[in-house]
């Protein structure tokens, strides 16, 4: 779950009773302060500080790098067969592309009112005090860039009424800011989620991706109570099926695009240095980065807690894979029957 910056909201926001309009993006450069917190940036940025480690490590060991390193690094797909069609991970994907083509798509460009991200989109300082934002604090956000103005107009009227703070926390879960941004995410959902998915069931994976979403967002929101920045992206929830897959399937194999050559990476190697690049990401890039390590925690947790319940491991470890021909279990090792084995380091 699946670029490290800052949401662009690419329209401009017109405050009531202020007769000017507040440019949120420029087209040509990106306002870093008042940008949505994006969940799910860290696909990108991912790729540039791997590519940067290994350019590192290669001119230390042996010399300068070649002209491939500018090659990108890219998961295309999992050697993880599933058992059946994943319909509850395709659902959220279709959702995630309807809300971004349709809502967001038609939000007025003129009217702040309606402006989607603000009315719609979970902001911690609202869902910590249970009640919206004003005028002040989000022309504060965007004229000064005071990201942390919570409560700073405790009397003002809320610039939304209407708006449901804490039930927003689920709707942030399917916007985006921007189509890159959500063709990472929905890549990272199909990657990883199928096979999660097809070992918790259609109705324990729906509610795991929902809660894991959710978790993820408070986690952000526990280490940045007073930011009004609003906070967008499915990542926090497609972490959550980074970490389950991560402790179901270590040694499963991710092919990846590194500099334009197609290599075979164990799951564990893969998700691992997602998840430590997150500490790296996070400080400059305005992600929710902890949101990204919040998920991928609940999800790794929930699939180690489901490995000590007989009922439940029986069903999500005793699935026949096949890799190049030979049977393999789901900790990436040949043998024979093809039967994974819980117990398998």
């Amino acid at each position: 779950m699946p670029s490290c910056h800052c949401i662009d909201i690419e329209r401009g926001i017109r405050m009531p009773d202020m007769g000017s309009v507040i440019d949120v993006e420029d087209r040509g450069r990106s306002v870093k302060a008042g940008h949505p917190a994006r969940l799910g940036g860290g696909i990108t940025a991912t790729a540039h500080i791997f590519l940067n480690v290994l350019k590192s490590w290669v001119v230390a060991s042996a010399g300068p790098p070649p002209s491939a390193y500018g090659g990108p690094v890219f998961p295309l797909k999992d050697d993880n067969p599933t058992t059946r069609t994943a319909w509850v991970t395709i659902i959220f994907i279709v959702l995630n592309v309807a809300v971004f083509f349709g809502p967001q798509g038609m939000a007025d460009p003129q009217n702040t009112e309606r402006d989607i991200t603000l009315e719609f989109a979970a902001i911690p300082c609202e869902v910590v005090t249970g009640s919206g934002i004003t005028l002040i604090e989000v022309r504060e956000l965007y004229e000064r860039g005071n990201n942390s103005a919570c409560d700073l107009d405790p009397t003002g009227l809320p610039l939304f009424p209407n708006k449901l703070e804490r039930v927003a926390v689920i709707f942030s879960m399917f916007m985006h800011g921007g189509w890159m941004h959500l063709l990472g995410n929905v890549w990272f959902l199909w990657l990883f989620g199928n096979n999660v998915e097809d070992h918790l069931g259609t109705a324990r994976y729906f509610i795991f991706y929902l809660v894991g979403g959710i978790t993820a967002t408070v986690a952000h929101i526990a280490v940045q109570p007073d930011s009004i920045v609003p906070i967008v992206g499915a990542s926090g929830a497609v972490a959550a099926t980074m970490g389950a897959y991560a402790v179901w399937f270590p040694n499963a194999p991710i092919r990846t695009f590194i500099f334009l050559v197609l290599w075979r990476v164990k799951a564990k190697w893969w998700l691992g240095f997602w998840l430590i690049s997150q500490f790296f990401i996070g400080a400059d890039s305005q992600v929710a980065w902890m949101a990204h390590v919040g998920g991928f925690v609940f999800g790794a947790a929930t699939a180690l807690l489901v490995r000590r319940f007989p009922a439940a491991r029986d069903r999500a470890f005793t699935q026949p894979y096949r890799f190049d021909g030979r049977p393999w279990d789901s900790t990436g090792t040949f043998g024979g029957g093809g039967r994974a084995s819980p117990n398998a380091p």
